[in-house]
């Protein structure tokens, strides 16, 4: 039943997936770029050079797939190799190889148990920062899906057990990376909205959990 549910839940996620791209397709009015972004979205999945398992960048390592172990690893390490050292890579344009990493973490996530891809955090940070550095209102919007996600997650993990300065510390650290290639100065309110959205919903959840114990104890009292 267990193998049964977690296939069941990468099939939801992949019709998500192409449900999300009709729809994201239909809202663009030009027939050409329409066109265009449906075939950019299918050739860096099926191409996602990044996802492969002996893939180098000047004679250097640089598989996702591998160093993310199929995705089950997630650290800030990986986070910083994926969205600084790829950006030096010679072959390809720049905006090539951002949609090379996107469709890269798509590729990597969607074979993914569902455990695994509800705790993962790197690939979605990864995946936002490349889809932020293309700089077209498309994808922006799917970066916002993915950052949060990713932030949300990574609030939680190890690395900042919640503790918020820690967690500003990250998140500056990742805004200044991308401070060098996203052309746009409405961005970085955005951004600053969606941190303060994770900590927020952390704490009305930590605050929830505090009443309900604090009525559950009351009730046992009075039994």
């Amino acid at each position: 039943e267990f193998s049964y549910n977690q296939v069941a839940k990468k099939q939801e996620r992949a019709l998500y997936e192409i449900e999300k791209l009709m729809l994201e397709s239909v809202e663009e009015k030009d027939k050409f770029k329409q066109n265009i972004y449906i075939k950019e979205y299918i050739y860096f999945y099926f191409n996602a050079k990044y996802a492969r398992p002996d893939y180098k960048v000047n004679g250097l390592d640089f598989s996702l797939l591998s160093d993310s172990d199929e995705g089950k690893i997630s650290t800030w390490e990986l986070v910083k190799k994926y969205t600084d050292e790829v950006l030096k890579e010679e072959t390809g344009t720049p905006n090539n190889n951002y949609k090379h990493l996107v469709g890269s973490c798509r590729k990597i996530t969607r074979g993914m148990a569902e455990i695994e891809y509800q705790k993962e955090w790197s690939l979605k940070l990864i995946n936002a920062f490349a889809l932020y550095c293309i700089n077209v209102p498309s994808y922006t919007n799917n970066g916002n899906d993915s950052f949060y996600n990713g932030l949300k997650k990574f609030y939680n993990s190890e690395y900042c057990l919640t503790h918020y300065q820690t967690f500003k510390q990250y998140f500056n650290e990742y805004i200044e990376s991308l401070k060098a290639h996203v052309d746009n100065d409405s961005f970085w309110d955005n951004t600053n909205i969606i941190l303060n959205n994770v900590v927020v919903e952390d704490v009305l959840i930590k605050t929830n959990n505090l009443i309900d114990n604090h009525k559950k104890r009351m009730q046992q009292y009075k039994n």
